[in-house]
């Protein structure tokens, strides 16, 4: 037997919502914070409740991708005899 989810949809994209173990997960309601409630079927069949509550989204710090390209960049010219 497959497992059935919850879907939210934000800005055109859509996010499924699974609880991990569950075989069925419902979302009943979301409010303006973006709390999302419903309920899911664990594995043993029985219904329990949840709240999801969204949390900040990460993102790379700018400085650190930047200092990751560089170094990437030198490397490869270094290999290929651009920095002997």
């Amino acid at each position: 037997m497959g497992v059935a989810r919850g879907f939210l949809l934000s800005n055109g994209s859509y996010t499924p919502l699974v609880v991990p173990g569950a075989t069925l997960t419902v979302a009943t309601s979301i409010n303006n914070a973006g709390d999302i409630v419903g309920y899911y079927i664990d594995g043993g069949g029985v219904e329990r409740p949840f709240l999801a509550t969204p949390g900040p989204i990460p993102e790379p710090c700018t400085g650190l991708l930047l200092t990751i390209a560089m170094l990437s960049l030198g490397g490869w010219a270094f290999r290929h005899g651009f920095l002997r």
